[in-house]
């Protein structure tokens, strides 16, 4: 059944004391913990048997929680999403995310980049101490193996239990069900087509931040280790270490770019001729001007191989080699020695992204058009939407939880405005 475009009207009498949260991920768990902190009773359900495990896998290389990166800069990562983005993240963006797990009792670093870390490496004392405030509060209650199952005919959202019992839940009620990245915990977008359903517009689900395949490959069983390069695109370059692997390449610079790279093969479609793809552009030695690499190259080469000369010159050791052979070709160092600006932009062709279930994070989701500047649903009155579900997506890097926090507090305080 589709419903109306309208914007839902607000409940006009006193503030309900009950909610219900739907996804245990990090966005649920933050909104859940918020409208604790409000006074509310929250009732939560998620499809898998634990909360939080999409979130703890995410800081099993160390939980990024957020950057130090100015505002302005900050907003400006969320791409196209920037705009309606700016105003959560000016309520709740890095300094209240840090302050937030500093009220758990776990403080912050600042690392590379202006990553900013939890103390505890993995994030795991955050989790818990989240999850130990929401079960001594007495007011939040768990369930498990409980899933979305769609709207009522009265548009109230609706839930399937483990035995085939189904709940229809009174507003106000939370979505936080996730895009459609890493299934194996639980993330695998199947809401969408009840969204659908009600005429609820989605942008479908895509990969984001994730590897790219490139043409041609790298060199068969090749998987090395590249660091401390740059990885362009659109002159935009961000600096970090990358991984060529059989089928592509690897890496936060890499992922940064990888959202507006799949976006443009997408609309390429699938037969685009090999000059047609998006072009990557990968700097060998960013700490290095064009001139200093020059000056460098003048010395006598003798009888020194290309590839030996470059390694004396100027480092190029077998990693970087791997790279530009991607790009150039099997004679990659000699093209490099006649013409040593492509040191410094290695054109690498991208075929596709990685499949979702390998990606970071996931793009699309519901259209900001079908949400109020609280959050909710026009089309369903007192159905507020949260975190990675929504049609936004961020580099690594701190951008992704902050975007799930930002997103998730100001649901939280749209649900107590509501009523």
């Amino acid at each position: 059944m589709i419903r109306p475009m309208e914007t839902a009207e607000r409940t006009p009498t006193g503030r309900n004391e009950t909610a219900s949260v739907l996804g245990a991920g990090a966005s649920g768990l933050m909104a859940s913990l918020d409208l604790v902190r409000r006074g509310y009773r929250v009732t939560a359900y998620d499809h898998r048997p634990e909360p939080a495990l999409k979130f703890r896998l995410a800081g099993s290389s160390g939980l990024n929680l957020t950057n130090a990166a100015d505002p302005e800069r900050f907003a400006s990562r969320y791409g196209s999403a920037s705009s309606r983005l700016s105003p959560l993240l000016a309520a709740a963006g890095a300094r209240e995310l840090t302050a937030w797990a500093e009220s758990l009792g776990v403080g912050c670093r600042t690392g590379s980049g202006g990553k900013v870390f939890t103390s505890d490496g993995d994030g795991s004392r955050l989790i818990e101490a989240l999850l130990a405030e929401l079960r001594a509060s007495g007011r939040w209650e768990f369930n498990s193996l409980w899933e979305f199952s769609g709207f009522s005919a009265e548009g109230k959202v609706t839930v399937r239990g483990p035995r085939g019992q189904s709940r229809v839940l009174p507003p106000p009620v939370l979505l936080a069900l996730g895009g459609a990245s890493w299934p194996a915990t639980g993330s695998d977008g199947a809401w969408t087509e009840a969204f659908r359903r009600e005429g609820i517009g989605i942008a479908g689900l895509e990969s984001a931040n994730c590897g790219l395949d490139l043409y041609p490959p790298p060199e068969a069983g090749v998987r090395t280790f590249v660091k401390n390069v740059a990885v362009g695109y659109e002159g935009r370059f961000v600096r970090g270490d990358v991984m060529l692997t059989p089928t592509g390449i690897e890496g936060s610079p890499v992922y940064v770019h990888s959202s507006r790279i799949a976006r443009t093969l997408r609309d390429l479609g699938g037969s685009a001729s090999p000059d047609a793809l998006p072009v990557l552009e990968a700097d060998l030695f960013p700490d290095l001007s064009s001139d200093r690499i020059l000056q460098r190259m003048k010395r006598d080469r003798g009888k020194a191989s290309a590839s030996t000369f470059l390694k004396k010159a100027l480092g190029f050791d077998s990693a970087r080699l791997a790279l530009a052979r991607c790009g150039l070709g099997r004679e990659a160092a000699a093209l490099i020695l006649a013409d040593p600006g492509l040191a410094k932009a290695i054109p690498l062709r991208c075929l596709a992204p990685r499949p979702i279930e390998e990606a970071i994070s996931s793009s699309g989701g519901v259209l900001f058009e079908e949400l109020d500047e609280s959050l909710m649903l026009k089309r369903m009155p007192g159905v507020f939407c949260c975190g990675e579900m929504i049609d936004w997506d961020a580099p690594t890097g701190g951008f992704l939880l902050t975007g799930c926090f930002a997103t998730a507090c100001r649901a939280a305080r749209g649900m107590e405005e509501w009523g």
